[in-house]
């Protein structure tokens, strides 16, 4: 490219290069981490909404002594409902989501 006799193409070329560079600084550093955190925050809602879900069900297909087995249903129904969305999650980690659940399932029926 030239203008006035002078060939500007270094110049042009040298000034996308920095652009394109700090573009991808830009990206890598603030744009990947938030679609991260958005993606996971979105995954981590899933989960409480399942096991609330879960919890909510199993409170009302099992008698009150039953815990052990709604436990158990609502860790196979939230397994269950997380593999089909490809998401993985510990058992002990879903097992403290299903205890916090229950508990804030208690505190609501306590409150009617």
């Amino acid at each position: 490219m030239i203008i006035n006799g002078i060939d500007i193409t270094p110049i042009v070329t040298a000034v996308i290069e920095v652009l394109v560079g700090v573009l991808a600084t830009v990206v890598a550093t603030k744009v990947i981490p938030w679609i991260h955190s958005k993606f996971e925050q979105e995954q981590l809602d899933f989960i409480k909404s399942v096991v609330k879900v879960a919890v909510w069900a199993a409170e009302q297909l099992f008698e009150k002594a039953q815990g052990a087995e709604k436990l158990e249903y609502a860790m196979h129904f939230v397994l269950e409902a997380l593999a089909e969305k490809g998401i993985v999650i510990n058992e002990e980690l879903l097992r403290s989501y299903i205890e916090a659940a229950v508990l804030e399932l208690h505190r609501a029926l306590e409150g009617e």
